[in-house]
């Protein structure tokens, strides 16, 4: 039977509307794409930094912790989410909440120094804990972050957007064949539901990228297993080149969505604007210029060297320093340890991502006055409380680094 093709300009619209409001509302570059940082959760790593907290030119921030009555350790996610079966990720779709505070503990929050290897961006340490290899770590771990501050910017950008819809069931879509015309492809999306007749049925939508050129294939409506609608932007243009329309044809009867025969109509074009607010390096180092790894790996070294972070060796800096590139940073993405190798936290066995775009930025004004020259300290080092502390017993260290920072941010706010 010969599929039918249509072209619907309301259809285009409502795709483009949440496709482009989706990427306005989470910035194109957020915080974490000016930054990298390592989660130092491999076993036998400790760490101390009460000199950092009592040396000068740092910034210590705290903040008020509930404490629950439950075991679940307060700021770790709870796993409950959306599986996606491509890669055995989970995406959170939010933090659970599990029983009513009774008090609040304070707690370290972040220290901020200026970076050795460049004093125009900040290295910022925290305290977390990890899910590793499909279960809570119940220690915590020292993060360290290399952020550059950033700027607010306003952005426009011309582009084209093609709305199309086949009679064709998305999954018989040969997805994969894009990747022959040299096209990249990622599932975007996915849901389950069970038929009247007790069948499970799963439907996925799939995103293809080319230069400027985005294709998004989703079923016509959530349980539609007859049409598929297909939804182009190409970006930074404000009419169809034969090119282009050469490129979506192509790729779109290599997938199986096409026939040979088919044509782009000129009616299903629509030519628009897109304007929204992003972020953008402040220090005139341009993200993709800065050495993060050099800059990680200066850092780590120096904490080691002052004893602070106990327990790492040489090649595991090198390795670290490696993999720290730019955007490898925040909860998905940072760098942790896996199987005897420092990885993205996303390419782990069993991840838990969060849907997390922080597009906040970092304020070169959250920078220090000076460079920290931190205070030696002793190997005391980090460790998880013993098994008869309850859960939410602050440790020693953490305990002393919010009493420490509040002393300081007073201290701070007198000068």
């Amino acid at each position: 039977m010969k599929k039918r093709t249509s072209y619907g300009f309301s259809a285009l619209m409502i795709l483009g509307i949440l496709i482009l409001s989706g990427t306005a509302s989470a910035c194109v570059n957020p915080t974490d794409s000016f930054a990298t940082e390592v989660l130092l959760n491999k076993p036998g790593v400790s760490y101390n930094l009460a000199g950092m907290i009592e040396s000068d030119d740092v910034i210590v921030k705290t903040k008020e912790v509930p404490i629950r009555k439950t075991g679940h350790t307060e700021g770790v996610p709870t796993p409950q989410a959306i599986m996606i079966p491509e890669n055995n990720s989970t995406v959170m779709t939010g933090t659970i909440s599990a029983g009513e505070p009774v008090e609040t503990r304070t707690e370290l929050d972040r220290i901020i120094y200026r970076s050795h290897h460049n004093p125009n961006v900040a290295v910022i340490l925290s305290e977390d804990c990890s899910y590793i290899e499909g279960e809570w770590d119940d220690a915590r771990h020292i993060s360290v972050k290399i952020q550059i501050p950033t700027k607010d910017v306003h952005r426009s950008m011309p582009y084209i957007g093609i709305g199309l819809t086949k009679d064709v069931y998305t999954a018989a879509l040969d997805i994969e064949a894009c990747a022959d015309p040299g096209w990249d492809f990622e599932v975007s999306g996915s849901g389950s539901w069970t038929t009247d007749d007790g069948e499970r049925r799963t439907m996925r939508s799939y995103l293809l990228r080319k230069g400027d050129i985005r294709i998004n294939a989703m079923p016509a409506d959530r349980t539609s297993l007859e049409e598929t609608v297909v939804s182009v932007t190409v970006n930074n243009a404000t009419s169809l080149s034969e090119g282009a329309k050469d490129e979506i044809t192509d790729v779109l009867v290599a997938i199986g969505f096409f026939e040979s025969t088919d044509i782009i109509d000129d009616t299903a074009i629509a030519s628009n604007i897109r304007e929204w607010d992003d972020l953008e390096s402040a220090i005139g180092v341009a993200a993709d210029d800065f050495d993060f790894g050099y800059a990680m790996k200066t850092e780590l070294e120096r904490l080691i060297d002052d004893g602070m972070i106990v327990g790492l060796t040489g090649g595991d800096v090198d390795e670290i320093a490696s993999a720290s590139v730019r955007g490898a940073a925040g909860y998905n993405s940072r760098i942790v340890y896996e199987d005897g190798e420092w990885i993205p936290y996303r390419e782990t066995g069993n991840p838990v991502l969060m849907k997390i775009s922080d597009c906040g930025g970092f304020s070169i004004t959250e920078l220090p006055g000076g460079l920290a020259s931190s205070v030696p300290t002793e190997s005391t080092t980090h460790a998880p409380a013993p098994d008869h502390t309850p859960a939410h017993t602050v440790p020693a260290f953490t305990a002393f680094a919010a009493i420490a920072g509040l002393l300081i941010v007073s201290r701070m706010g007198r000068r």
